[in-house]
């Protein structure tokens, strides 16, 4: 009776214990299932490794910043417009908004910029502030 045919003409075999196993689609199904999930995985990963990148941007912007700032004759004005420019040069792709706030105390022989600004945008928007400081330098003759 391997192959016998019922009245509505469905195999003996093959009628709802063949359909009960049958998996055909079922790779289509899963894919459809797991798809959005992958999206916001690559998402995720791409929000965040943007947002690192802008942070190292900002970084090398304050730093350089900074560099102007600590000269022997270097001002804030100076050291401000050095870490915008800086900022715009090297990541005007991931880091917006790019505003510098200098300070040079010449009491206390400290210059820091810090930088902040927004990575752009993905999924969210992430505000970024990064500081950097160190000593002024001072160049005094033998005689000092």
């Amino acid at each position: 009776m391997v192959g016998a045919v019922s009245e509505r003409g469905l195999g003996v075999r093959w009628g709802r214990r063949q359909l009960a196993h049958d998996e055909r689609g079922v790779s289509s199904l899963e894919l459809a299932m797991f798809t959005p999930l992958l999206i916001l995985l690559l998402s995720l990963t791409l929000q965040f490794a943007m947002i690192w990148y802008a942070r190292q941007v900002a970084l090398a912007a304050a730093r350089e910043g900074a560099r102007v700032a600590r000269s022997d004759q270097g001002t804030a004005a100076g050291a401000k417009a050095r870490a915008e420019t800086y900022a715009t040069q090297i990541g005007s792709d991931v880091l917006v908004d790019v505003a510098a706030m200098p300070s040079r105390d010449d009491a206390t022989g400290v210059a820091s910029v810090e930088v902040s600004g927004r990575a752009i945008r993905l999924l969210w928007s992430q505000q970024i502030s990064v500081r950097s400081e160190g000593p002024i330098e001072v160049f005094r003759g033998a005689d000092e």
